[in-house]
C-alpha cells in the first residue's frame, strides 16, 4: 500500500494555452538534461502544475502532497516515497512544500530537505510561494507556472459540467473571467455540484462558484472570515446620479471580459 502517494497520470485530452506549452516544453528540457535535475514548479495550487509535470516526463511520476499530510505523518511518507521511487524506476514529485513555512515547522523542512539531497535521480517540487527555501543544498532551477488563459478556462468549466450529464446557465466566460483556476480546481469544484444537484440539472454560475468556495474554506480558515451580505440595492440610500454611477462600474467590471479579451 503506497498511501498517501498516488501515481500522477496524464488525461487523453489536456488543454494548455500557448504559454503553458511553452513551459511543459521547458519542464521537459530541463529534465532531459541532467540525471539529477532539480526542478521547483511555483504556481497556484490546482493550476495544473503536477499534470504538466506528468506530460512533460517520459517515466512515471509518483507525488507526495505535503498539504495533505499530519506532521506525524510525515517521516514515514517520505520513507514510502522513496522506496517506491527506487522499485519503480519513478521520478518523486514533492507537492505544495511551502505547506512548511514558518519557525515550528524547522524539523520538518529538515526530513524534506534530507530527502531531496539524499536522492541521486531527477526531483520535482511544487510550491505555491515562489523562492521558497527549501534548506538543500542541491542545485535547482525554479521555473514560474500560471493558470490558463480565459478562453481555456472557459472550455475547462464546459468540459467538466459537460462530465457529469448537466449543463451551464448564463455567462461561463464571466465566471472563468473572475477565477483564475486551473484544471485541478475546476474539478473539485464541479464534484462538489454534483452532491448538490441531480444529474441533468442546469448549473448556474452561482451553484459553480459555491462549488469553489467548498473547497477554498478550508485554506482561509485563520486567514480570513467570509462575510455574507444580506442588503440589497434597494436598502441602499444615495442620489440617483451616484447610483447611475456606481452601476456603470459595475457593468464595467462585469463586462470587461467581452471588450478585452472578445472585442480585443
Amino acid at each position: 500500500d503506497i498511501t498517501p502517494l498516488r501515481i500522477a497520470t496524464t488525461p487523453g485530452e489536456l488543454l494548455h494555452d500557448d504559454d503553458q506549452l511553452a513551459t511543459i516544453d521547458a519542464i521537459a528540457a530541463a529534465l532531459s538534461r541532467s540525471p539529477r535535475a532539480m526542478l521547483v514548479i511555483e504556481g497556484p495550487s490546482g493550476s495544473g502544475r503536477v499534470t504538466a509535470c506528468a506530460r512533460a516526463l517520459a517515466t512515471e511520476l509518483i507525488v507526495l502532497d505535503l498539504a495533505r499530510l499530519a506532521p506525524e505523518e510525515l517521516r514515514d511518507a517520505l520513507i514510502a516515497l522513496r522506496r517506491e521511487c527506487l522499485l519503480r524506476d519513478a521520478v518523486p514529485l514533492l507537492a505544495n512544500v511551502d505547506q512548511m513555512l514558518g519557525e515550528e515547522q524547522r524539523d520538518l523542512r529538515r526530513l524534506v530537505a534530507d530527502l531531496v539531497d539524499g536522492h541521486r535521480g531527477r526531483l520535482i517540487v511544487t510550491s505555491t510561494v515562489a523562492g521558497v527555501d527549501l534548506g538543500s543544498q542541491r542545485a535547482m532551477v525554479r521555473i514560474p507556472w500560471d493558470a490558463p488563459d480565459l478562453d481555456v478556462r472557459r472550455q475547462l468549466w464546459e468540459r467538466a459540467v459537460a462530465g457529469i450529464g448537466a449543463r451551464i446557465e448564463g455567462d461561463v466566460a464571466l465566471l472563468a473571467h473572475r477565477y483564475r483556476v486551473g484544471p485541478g480546481a475546476i474539478q473539485r469544484a464541479v464534484a462538489s455540484v454534483q452532491l448538490l444537484h441531480p444529474p441533468g440539472a442546469a448549473l448556474h454560475e452561482k451553484d459553480l462558484v459555491l462549488g469553489l468556495r467548498h473547497n477554498i474554506a478550508e485554506r482561509l480558515a485563520g486567514l480570513a472570515q467570509r462575510v455574507e451580505v444580506t442588503q440589497s440595492w434597494d436598502d441602499l440610500v444615495i442620489a440617483d446620479d451616484i447610483r447611475d454611477l456606481i452601476s456603470a462600474l459595475i457593468g464595467r467590471v462585469r463586462h470587461s471580459h467581452q471588450v478585452l479579451d472578445q472585442w480585443g
